[in-house]
């Protein structure tokens, strides 16, 4: 678990963005738009049209016999759904719009825009996303991925060493025919400069890296896609080069030199500089020092002490306890720290010392645990089990965080003990196979004690059964997808990241449908739920406060879907061009809220398409990917300028074309 006060930074940050974006816009973002607006429900986002895409003047469609075939393309066999006749296909291009050959093509899924998939990385422990194909660019700058299973999660990651890191996300690909995509690779900027010591000495071989800023303050941190890194030569002097156009925070550290994070010099956003000299005036490190001891006084080897500055350039060190409880911090700038303790059975708040100090007594208590059987409904023991231990949530446990997790596999008399939490009120959550997630009454753990006698009684929990059918026709849907999740969520790339930082322990499982339209959900936990349906060709449906109760099967009925409208056009720049990669979105400008916005992506010769889009009146615009160094907001001023009102019915198609220049 990442410390709550970085969880709670990086989330205050995000959210203020999102705010400062989308309080005009009117909506927080599309996890497949790259921070426009959320995904639909009721509707389904789409990408683009299939296989009567026009590809752009001068570029071979590797469909044909003339053109150059891409390089050998890798499966990676992370491909999770059945394949389809889907494919991908498209140009790389520079700023002078030149063919890129060799670039490297990454395909992955991908819930949400790369900022945002970056932060859930840094903050969850969860692994990043493995390509399931990859290609290099032809001559002409052409790949092409061919049996893509269809889903609107799809991205490319594409890298080159001459040009900057890109991700392009939101990607639609259907069942039949394909997508084309023109990729429009930049140099990005560049810093440079001289490390220089006292005297303006200049000194080599310090380590710059380049990185996220939430990475910089993270213990043990992830580093991110985006990382750069360089060394200072013998004359002092450094350059990084390929920086995307995205805050970075930069941490010099070289032995015997105070480390230094700095926040504030690296940043392009809003200007046309594509150079910057950055000089690097490194300070004498100074130490932290003490001792660790545990309640019984003697030293405690083996402890985690991380210091953190607050100062500016910001700081931070750390250091590992010895056999004694002795350790010692180097190299950290003047100014007061932060000590976080990270220790294996014991127990410790953060504490404060400055640099320089060399005494610090850093005591720690003692943990407590929990001991306890898990039975069935019967008193049973079971002897195979798994267990999280969660806090004590004020209205539902089922919520709490999780402080312990173990599995408990041929147990003799089927017991349990978990050590290592501090004082304070828990819960304890059993999985098992056959039953629900189930859950102990409330257990008080104190200082240094376990508390005995805690029991699991689990259960076969409920069971959710339903219908989905055609409104239109009346017919069965046959392959709909019926998941589970916590009763109003709006999904989101921001509830996302929130989601990646409190897992819940309600059942998340998707179900579906039988040739009959009929699914079944089994060993559900009691809770309340929201329930998302979805099939190619119909809008979303949502259904909320779908109770499960344990031994009880309840039947919603019919989950009747629309197909929907259809929305279709091209964007235009204010030059008169195809707006290619221009982010299309769509907002209801009436109901009860039960539709949310619906966004999409204008393919290579800048058309868009919107599928099973619910009956109703809308707002859309779009707007064009900032070019490196532009100011975010003109994401804004396009939105406004393209902004066109419309009404839809249920099985219309409307052809509506967009001009960021102005109606």
């Amino acid at each position: 678990m990442r410390p709550l006060f970085v969880i709670l930074l990086v989330a205050g940050a995000v959210a203020a963005l999102l705010f400062a974006l989308t309080s005009i816009t009117g909506n927080p973002a599309d996890s497949g738009s790259e921070g426009l607006v959320p995904p639909a429900q009721g509707t389904v986002a789409a990408g683009r049209p299939p296989a009567d895409l026009e590809l752009p003047a001068g570029m071979a469609s590797p469909l044909t016999a003339e053109a150059t075939p891409p390089r050998a393309v890798v499966d990676t066999g992370e491909e999770t759904q059945v394949a389809s006749d889907g494919f991908i296909e498209g140009l790389v291009v520079d700023s002078a719009q030149a063919a890129v050959a060799g670039a490297r093509i990454q395909l992955i899924r991908q819930k949400g825009s790369g900022a945002f998939m970056e932060l859930q990385l840094l903050i969850s422990d969860r692994p990043a996303p493995r390509p399931i194909k990859e290609a290099e660019t032809s001559e002409e700058g052409t790949f092409r991925f061919d049996r893509v299973p269809a889903g609107s999660d799809w991205a490319l990651v594409v890298t080159h060493a001459s040009y900057s890191r890109k991700v392009v996300s939101g990607i639609q690909v259907r069942p039949t025919g394909g997508t084309s995509e023109r990729i429009e690779l930049d140099e990005g900027f560049e810093i440079y400069g001289v490390v220089y010591g006292p005297g303006k000495n200049p000194l080599a071989g310090a380590r710059l890296v380049l990185d996220n800023p939430a990475a910089a303050f993270m213990p043990s941190a992830r580093t991110s896609p985006d990382r750069l890194e360089a060394v200072s030569g013998l004359d002092g002097s450094y350059a990084i080069k390929n920086i995307p156009p995205a805050n970075r925070a930069l941490t010099v550290t070289l032995e015997g030199y105070a480390t230094q994070i700095d926040q504030r010099s690296v940043t392009f956003a809003g200007t046309q500089e594509r150079r910057k000299r950055v000089d690097i005036d490194m300070m004498p490190g100074y130490p932290i020092a003490g001792r660790v001891i545990g309640p019984d006084q003697a030293g405690v080897p083996g402890v985690q002490i991380e210091a953190i500055g607050s100062g500016t350039p910001a700081s931070r060190g750390s250091a590992i306890s010895k056999q004694g409880g002795e350790f010692l911090i180097t190299d950290l700038a003047e100014g007061r720290y932060t000590l976080r303790v990270v220790a294996d059975g014991f127990d410790r708040d953060p504490l404060q010392a400055d640099a320089n100090d060399r005494d610090v007594l850093i005591q720690l208590s003692a943990r407590g645990g929990l001991m306890g059987v898990v039975v069935d409904a019967d008193g049973a023991l079971l002897r195979d089990y798994r267990l999280t231990v969660r806090g004590l949530h004020p209205t539902n446990v089922a919520f709490g965080p999780v402080h312990g997790e173990q599995t408990v596999s041929g147990s003799k008399d089927g017991s349990f003990v978990v050590g290592g939490l501090k004082p304070g009120s828990y819960v304890v959550q059993a999985d098992a196979r056959g039953y629900a997630s189930s859950f102990s009454d409330a257990a008080v753990v104190e200082e240094g004690l376990t508390t005995p006698n805690v029991v699991v009684r689990m259960s076969r929990g409920g069971t959710i059964v339903g219908i989905v059918v055609d409104m239109s026709s009346k017919t069965p849907i046959a392959g709909a997808k019926v998941t589970t999740n916590t009763t109003g969520w709006l999904e989101s790339d921001f509830t996302n990241l929130l989601d990646a930082m409190t897992p819940t322990a309600l059942t998340r499982v998707t179900a579906t449908t039988n040739a009959e339209g009929r699914f079944e959900i089994r060993l559900v936990t009691p809770e309340k739920y929201q329930l998302r349906v979805k099939h190619e060709g119909f809008t979303e449906a949502i259904v909320n406060e779908v109770e499960a109760t344990a031994d009880v099967v309840t039947d919603i009925g019919l989950i009747a879907l629309t197909q929907g409208a259809t929305i279709r056009g091209t964007a235009y720049l204010a030059s008169g061009e195809p707006a290619t990669g221009a982010r299309v979105a769509l907002r209801p400008l009436d109901g009860d809220g039960t539709y949310h916005s619906v966004a999409s992506k204008t393919d290579a010769n800048g058309r868009y398409l919107l599928a099973n889009v619910a009956a109703g009146r809308y707002a859309l615009s779009c707007a064009a990917e900032p070019k490196p160094g532009q100011s975010p907001l003109i994401v804004v001023v396009d939105m406004e300028r393209s902004r066109v009102e419309i009404q839809v019915s249920d099985g219309e198609e409307l052809v509506q074309d967009l001009y960021l220049g102005g109606n």
